[in-house]
């Protein structure tokens, strides 16, 4: 299958009549009228696969082409679950590596009432291992704390 006039969207909006400017090899412009342009894209066999191009139905995946991958992951941290002594608290999270150049971790609070605990406590987190995540504070949350977990490169 070729092109067709009407994918090529200055032969559709042309005026049979209209011309295009194109350089020549002898550092000039010629005048290409638009109805010789069309007749010969009509005529032609243009395919993405003569041109050695990808197919017109072809996809990539992000991986095929080196992209990192990306997933999302919701955790709660219980109130209760910090040490008070070091204001810490590891929680699972699937799909975590303890290689940071491999999984890049972007946790968030998931709504008001959890970015106000966590604001007020000053969580962070601070390390991250193979299916864990570690959280500090500077003082142990009021109340439960919904996370939203990026992982990028799982």
């Amino acid at each position: 299958m070729g092109i067709k006039t009407n994918e090529l969207p200055i032969l559709t909006t042309a005026k049979d009549t209209d011309y295009i400017l194109a350089d020549t090899a002898a550092g000039g412009t010629a005048r290409l009228p638009i109805d010789i342009i069309k007749a010969e894209v009509a005529a032609s066999d243009i395919t993405p696969e003569a041109i050695g191009a990808a197919k017109s139905d072809h996809t990539h995946t992000p991986g095929s082409i080196g992209a990192a991958t990306a997933k999302a992951a919701v955790a709660t941290i219980a109130k209760t679950a910090w040490n008070s002594s070091t204001l810490k608290v590891t929680i699972s999270v699937a799909g975590v590596t303890a290689d940071t150049e491999e999984t890049h971790v972007i946790p968030t609070p998931a709504d008001r009432a959890s970015k106000e605990l966590w604001d007020e406590a000053m969580v962070f987190c601070d390390a991250q291992g193979n299916g864990t995540l570690t959280f500090s504070c500077e003082t142990v949350p009021t109340g439960n704390i919904t996370v939203n977990i990026l992982i990028v490169g799982c």
